[in-house]
């Protein structure tokens, strides 16, 4: 008997081509129908190119050689990946898969040990004899699994497969027909949504069904000359059914809905009523909503279900949000499964670490998450394998507040319903599966319109932990935090300074801060403020050589008027040319005749010459009092020594001090 020989998978360097029979043979990835004929060849970039963003087709596979073929790409197989075919004659199927730690595929659903595989280069070959004709199908088993090529070798006869029957119902009473097969031995069929085999009922009569159930039949053929037709499948829905109050489901603000009534549409309203949308996926608000849904099938609605609906608010103590995506972090190169935030990124200091040695980072590519719930802002995903618990290590002083975890499902279209969620928080099991996540890699606006889950944090220090159940994902971060105070040590008792951070003084006992909001007469006004945004400059006016802890808070408005600018490391030269004042160890302000100024202190800039007649200095002044060198307090001591803060010197050495409210310096 003359063998048939097809290769329904092989993305290869190599064009593998061959004479086959003039039958149009079929294969079907994740139900989007391909062919090929007689003459055809099969390549990389041509067959199955229509779905290469969404699968890897390309991935490398360090180079696989089978039968003379060096391969150096194929198939990953993730989530629910199924390449299916129908064979016309009993065949052997052989299967080249890549040589991964976890790659256990299976066929017709049962899996294929690598014990039983022989082991080439780069990958594993299975050879299954004795394959029956029919409708047989490729999945994954476990992990993520890589497939280079399916090749089936008839050994029977070739046999003419058998129209698939038909399925009627009546849509009043449930009555189901069922239409009979030409050559067919027997039609059989299943009523809970399995596959029908030649084990199943045969159908003899027809016979009432439920609404919602699914009638699957199948025709049998002798085998001999005859082979099973391909499945048909219908759902039976009844005019008379009730449709069912939907159910809506929430976790942390996230909206889930479902209906028992199978075929429905559901439509949601935040607005009370007024308004309702189609919903399609979990949603996560933005506020707190009642949320009403309502089911439709054909002319008929089910009751309105309502639900009250919190989200996590924010804390009002929470002072940055931190957004976190693959490009914030560099990952080990050593132990890729730890990750450090890059200098110079807001990820600076935090870690991201995998639990289980054997995984790994990775980006998850083209693939940028829109933060709908902060700004709109992109961050490129994190790529995670599935059940790997995360460990988010935060700086020394951060106090963690709540985060937003945005995601996406990376895996491909599937034949049943698919469940991912977050089944772990801080060491807290949740049940996710009422709230599974929506934004799988085949939705339209996944990157957009991501998946969005918030989790309440109670000013956690250490570390933070999220496990995810089901497939693959990949992610981003908005951490809210309180950020470590800032310490402050004044060398002297007035001082200039540049914030780093958005600082609170009102709160700080023996420190004030300034800003200057006027100069002429030879004096330079200030007025206290509280709340400065970070890069204010500023005076500060306190005890010298004593640290001020100053605390960061969430936001502050800029000073309306502030004549002090920030230095800038020597980028500005002064050459005496401008009225530019800087603040000496006196307390009094000089113009600056040459030099720079550093970023972190402050000068004063002045329109025009704010001096008076002789003198390069301006003295301090709040409001209508003035403060400086020329002005000392009346109850000094004549003939005595002050320093320049003011203290008494009972044996002054080399250096500037005020005898009788005038200068005196020692040589």
């Amino acid at each position: 008997m003359k063998k048939k020989l097809f290769t329904l998978l092989t993305l290869a360097l190599a064009v593998c081509s061959g004479a086959w029979a003039a039958d149009v043979y079929k294969i079907s990835f994740n139900g989007k129908n391909e062919e090929f004929k007689n003459g055809e060849s099969v390549t990389a970039g041509t067959y199955f190119s229509w779905n290469s963003s969404k699968h890897n087709f390309n991935t490398k596979f360090n180079g696989c050689t089978y039968d003379g073929v060096s391969y150096t790409s194929g198939l990953k197989m993730e989530g629910d990946t199924k390449v299916s075919w129908t064979s016309t004659a009993e065949a052997t199927v052989t299967i080249v898969q890549s040589k991964w730690s976890e790659n256990t595929i299976k066929l017709d659903g049962t899996a294929l040990e690598l014990a039983s595989a022989e082991s080439i280069t780069g990958g594993y070959v299975h050879t299954i004899t004795d394959v029956a004709a029919g409708s047989h199908s490729v999945t994954r088993g476990s992990g993520e699994n890589g497939i280079f090529a399916i090749i089936v070798e008839y050994t029977g006869t070739v046999l003419t497969q058998l129209t698939a029957p038909s399925i009627t119902f009546d849509a009043t009473s449930g009555e189901v027909t069922i239409g009979a097969v030409t050559n067919a031995t027997k039609v059989t069929y299943t009523t809970d949504g399995s596959d029908p085999t030649s084990e199943s009922t045969e159908y003899t009569a027809p016979f009432t069904a439920a609404d919602g159930t699914v009638v699957k039949a199948i025709a049998i053929g002798d085998q001999t000359a005859y082979s099973n037709s391909d499945v048909a499948s219908e759902t039976v829905l009844l005019e008379t059914a009730t449709i069912e109050t939907p159910v809506i489901n929430q976790f942390n603000g996230t909206v889930a809905i479902t209906c028992a009534t199978i075929n429905t549409t559901i439509k949601y309203s935040i607005d009370g009523g007024a308004t309702y949308q189609d919903y399609t996926r979990a949603f996560t608000l933005s506020a707190d909503a009642e949320v009403k849904a309502k089911a439709i099938r054909g002319s008929k609605e089910s009751e309105v279900a309502t639900a009250a609906v919190t989200v996590v608010p924010a804390n009002p103590a929470t002072t940055k949000t931190i957004l976190m995506g693959f490009g914030s972090f560099t990952v080990d190169s050593n132990k890729k499964y730890i990750m450090t935030g890059n200098a110079g990124d807001a990820a600076e200091g935090y870690t991201l670490t995998i639990d289980n040695t054997g995984k790994s980072w990775s980006e998850l590519t083209n693939t940028k998450l829109t933060m709908t719930q902060n700004g709109n802002v992109e961050r490129t995903a994190i790529k995670l394998s599935n059940g790997a618990k995360n460990i988010l290590t935060l700086p020394t002083g951060v106090k963690a507040t709540r985060i937003t975890i945005y995601s996406v499902i990376n895996s491909g279209y599937s034949e049943t319903a698919r469940t991912c969620y977050w089944k772990e928080f801080n060491g807290e099991n949740i049940d996710g599966s009422n709230v599974p996540m929506g934004a799988w890699n085949d939705v339209t606006d996944r990157t957009t319109n991501p998946d969005v889950r918030v989790f309440p944090l109670t000013g956690e220090e250490t570390e933070i932990t999220f496990t995810n159940a089901g497939e693959q994902l990949g992610f981003v971060i908005a951490l809210d935090v309180i950020e470590a105070p800032v310490a402050i040590t004044p060398t002297y008792a007035k001082t200039t300074y540049v914030t780093t951070k958005v600082l609170d003084f009102s709160s700080v006992e023996g420190l004030k801060a300034y800003v200057a909001t006027a100069a002429s007469a030879g004096k330079v006004t200030l007025s206290e403020v509280a709340a400065v945004p970070a890069g204010t400059p500023l005076m500060l006016i306190g005890t010298a050589n004593t640290e001020y802890t100053v605390p960061v808070t969430a936001t502050a408005t800029a000073p309306a008027t502030n004549m002090f600018r920030a230095g800038d490391d020597g980028t500005t030269v002064f050459d005496g040319s401008t009225f530019d004042y800087i603040l000496y160890s006196d307390g009094l302000f000089y113009q600056i005749g040459s030099g720079t100024v550093a970023s972190t202190k402050a000068y004063l800039h002045c329109e025009t010459d704010p001096t008076t007649s002789g003198s390069r200095s301006l003295a301090i002044s709040f409001g209508n009092e003035t403060t400086g060198i020329s002005n000392v307090n009346a109850n000094v001591k004549e003939n005595s020594y002050y320093d320049l803060q003011g203290r008494s010197v009972a044996q002054p050495q080399k250096g500037l001090y005020i005898v009788n409210g005038k200068k005196v310096i020692i040589k």
